[in-house]
């Protein structure tokens, strides 16, 4: 194993003889530092592993006016190809249309609880209304108190705490920014473009995760792609890393 160094915070190995770099993005409200937990998991990867902070998150700034295509862009300026992806949900969707944008780039891709959009016109306007609602609540409460009602969304205290570490790192104004024009129901829709990924795809869920209930169809409309079920695990699998079960896997299902 490689010597150890900090990217965005998070210790890393240096880089080793194998060019591919692994570049890892986080979710709403996370940061790099979000992969902490998984860092063990990923020593047995060659090369330079890299965690990026999204734009509007852990500290960094954003446009009163962010959109998805924002965080795409951004992630496009920071990164040479080609290099491994794992994005995980909001990440997720950042990384599977880096992938469809620039397939050059992208020669391996990991989706984490990560689905391809929402197509349906009025759940879209509903989640864009949640959002905007979430948005303006973050604003008036600051990050610790608005992290502190959402706690109760998490059945495990220990994940929630882990989850509250990164969230209050943000700044309220530039996430609340990235909800209003990131949320699902403002990204883009892509399940009809799947088929033009060519890079080889590993599709990630938690077993008891309701809210990428969709991801399981990814791997039958991306040509090289697996999946994998977490058993007993949730959305917010990076921060459940070290209390999980051996995940099951089958191969484009």
């Amino acid at each position: 194993m490689g010597r150890w160094h900090d990217v965005a915070g998070v210790a890393s190995p240096a880089r080793r003889s194998d060019p591919m770099r692994t570049v890892l993005l986080h979710g709403l409200g996370g940061g790099a530092s979000s992969w902490r937990f998984v860092m063990p998991l990923l020593e047995a990867l060659d090369g330079e592993l890299v965690a990026l902070d999204l734009l509007g998150h852990a500290g960094r700034l954003a446009p009163a006016d962010v959109c998805f295509g924002d965080l795409v862009i951004d992630v496009r300026a920071r990164v040479d190809g080609p290099c491994r992806v794992v994005g995980f949900s909001l990440g997720g969707s950042v990384a599977l249309d880096l992938a469809l944008r620039h397939p050059a780039v992208v020669a391996e891709l990991v989706l984490v609880a990560a689905t391809a959009g929402v197509s349906d016109p009025r759940l879209r306007i509903k989640r864009r209304h949640s959002a905007a609602t979430n948005a303006q609540r973050l604003v008036e409460l600051g990050v610790g108190r608005y992290a502190d009602e959402r706690l109760r969304l998490y059945s495990s205290p220990t994940v929630a705490q882990r989850w509250r570490e990164d969230f209050v790192r943000n700044r309220p104004d530039a996430l609340a920014a990235v909800m209003r024009g990131t949320g699902s129901g403002s990204r883009p829709a892509l399940w009809q473009h799947l088929a033009k990924i060519r890079s080889p795809t590993v599709v990630i869920v938690g077993e008891h995760d309701d809210s990428a209930r969709d991801a399981r169809r990814t791997p039958k409309s991306i040509p090289m792609a697996s999946f994998i079920d977490v058993r007993d695990a949730g959305h917010d699998l990076p921060l459940e890393a070290q209390r999980r079960s051996r995940p099951s896997s089958r191969p484009g299902s």
